[in-house]
């Protein structure tokens, strides 16, 4: 077991897939301009080969864990609507933005289970990238300031433009590590509660300075999920609805509120013709879809035909990765997809693991307002953390 004491003997290989599977997670935010993460990806899973060689006439390493086959699977499916896609230049190009899922899956496949020690060290690492990631961009735009302004002024894309991160994933990477930190630590004490209070109003502020809605959708649900493992559901009940009574009521004065008056891009009345149009789409292409090559193209004809004229312009995908995958797979896609989804909550309800249901919210809304596998940080963000969630050993007696 990889990095444990006991059993088996911690060897130079194994560390070394910890390590380079650490080091991937701390440039996860710097990914599109340091482009590291890729040849980092191709040697643990070049590493993972050697690892399962090595290791091929252990019986331990008999012992896999096979619900990383769902996410393989979900790949194949993909690949495979290439086959009635029109638009082959293009279906390559999505093939090869969500090759992540494929090689962090089967590299998982390979090696023997990774302990919750292990874990740990690669959470870390990326929580500890993702902190680095906002002081490097508060400190970019400080030393810009005189030129320009809007990073410090406005937030939004402006604040996170050194990292070419959309402030909606941006939000969400930092969502995760906060969860991360929150579900690492003991707070026992009266300082260490004090403490994380003041963490999660600071990271509500920074959520509202990126002006993005659905990281503060997805941040109230993690705080719910947190509040109620230490207090009473009545009570937590009572705070959703006065929630959801709060936002039915003022649900345009907030949103003004997060935006500062500004456009956030697109209102949600195009969101709704986008889901409509993608819709339709999906009617006439019920099992299979239309191809991966295909989906775009499939979707600006309905724009067309619906009078959809921004659709057209902006080549709007479907805003909600079900409905992508819908659309360019069918429900055999779709069903594949959830799968994925299905495996992790029932492993997360297993071992009461919170860490997966932190995950779980973070994705699921996430893909319901983007189509997620579509950005490369949203492909990184699902293929590693799903992957690895799936495979930990929380069978040990290991501390979370």
């Amino acid at each position: 077991m990889l990095l444990e004491s006991g059993k088996h003997k911690i060897n130079s290989l194994e560390n070394s897939y910890i390590l380079l599977m650490a080091f991937f997670g701390l440039l996860m935010p710097f990914s599109l301009i340091l482009n590291i993460n890729a040849p980092i990806l191709v040697l643990i899973f070049l590493l993972s080969c050697a690892l399962y060689y090595k290791n091929r006439n252990n019986q331990i390493s008999k012992n896999r864990n096979y619900s990383l086959l769902s996410m393989v699977l979900f790949f194949v499916i993909v690949v495979l609507s290439m086959l009635y896609s029109e638009e082959i230049n293009t279906g390559l190009k999505v093939t090869l933005r969500i090759l992540p899922i494929f090689l962090f899956a089967t590299s998982f496949l390979l090696i023997e289970e990774i302990s919750k020690k292990s874990l740990k060290i690669i959470l870390k690492f990326y929580a500890i990238g993702c902190l680095i990631a906002i002081i490097y961009c508060f400190a970019v735009a400080l030393f810009s300031y005189n030129e320009n302004p809007l990073a410090i002024t406005e937030g939004f894309t402006y604040f996170t433009a050194p990292l070419e991160f959309h402030p909606s994933y941006f939000g969400i990477y930092t969502i995760f590590a906060f969860c991360i930190y929150i579900s690492l630590l003991d707070f026992d004490t009266l300082k260490k509660k004090i403490f994380i209070g003041l963490v999660w109003i600071l990271l509500l502020s920074f959520l509202v300075f990126l002006r993005s809605r659905a990281p503060i959708i997805i941040y109230f649900f993690i705080s719910l999920i947190a509040v109620s493992i230490r207090i009473r559901r009545i009570v937590l009940i009572i705070t959703l609805l006065v929630f959801i009574i709060v936002m039915f009521f003022n649900y345009h004065e907030i949103l003004t509120l997060i935006s500062n008056g500004r456009d956030l891009g697109m209102t949600i009345d195009e969101r709704f013709k986008i889901w409509m149009n993608s819709i339709f789409v999906i009617k006439e292409n019920l099992l299979a879809g239309v191809g991966i090559g295909d989906a775009q193209m499939v979707l600006d004809k309905q724009y067309f035909l619906s009078g959809f004229e921004k659709g057209i312009d902006h080549k709007y995908n479907s805003h909600n990765q079900f409905l992508q995958t819908f659309i360019s797979n069918g429900l055999i896609g779709l069903i594949s997809l959830l799968f994925v989804f299905l495996l992790l909550f029932q492993k997360a309800m297993r071992f009461k693991s919170v860490l997966i249901y932190y995950f779980l919210v973070c994705v699921l809304i996430l893909m319901l307002f983007d189509s997620v596998l579509i950005l490369q940080h949203g492909v990184y963000f699902f293929a590693f953390f799903a992957s690895i969630l799936l495979k930990v050993n929380f069978k040990t007696n290991e501390a979370q």
